[in-house]
């Protein structure tokens, strides 16, 4: 009777695995943009610095490899009014070591950029 009641729970367990969780109307896959490749996304990220550091010809720069994913701000109000903003797009992090206004590097600083159809949509300094 026991082994029969296991087997029985067990074949209602895994009949359940095959049910998929159906999108609500009008849901749609996320969009990422056009594809950016690693030069791509490195050229964008140096065109940020050279715009926004105090000295940007002497910054040195470290890049992470660029992957599609999502950059969650939980401090960013979305559409809807709520908390948090979800950014999609071609992940870059960068680590950045630019000079001060007396001409001394600062230090390494970790950066990310959300970049999707060739325009950063996102962009944070990090750690």
């Amino acid at each position: 009777m026991h082994k029969r009641f296991c087997t029985v729970l067990c074949l209602a367990l895994l009949a359940g695995c095959g049910l998929h969780y159906a999108a609500p109307a009008g849901h749609r896959p996320p969009d990422y943009g056009r594809a950016t490749w690693q030069q791509q996304a490195e050229a964008i990220a140096k065109h940020y610095f050279q715009k926004n550091l105090t000295y940007p010809h002497g910054a040195r720069y470290r890049f992470e490899k660029v992957y599609r994913g999502h950059w969650y701000n939980p401090l960013e109000q979305n559409k809807a009014g709520t908390w948090g903003k979800v950014y999609y797009g071609y992940i870059l992090k960068v680590h950045a070591n630019a000079k001060n206004w007396s001409g001394r590097y600062v230090g390494e600083k970790k950066w990310v950029f959300v970049i999707r159809d060739g325009l950063v949509v996102y962009q944070k300094r990090y750690w």
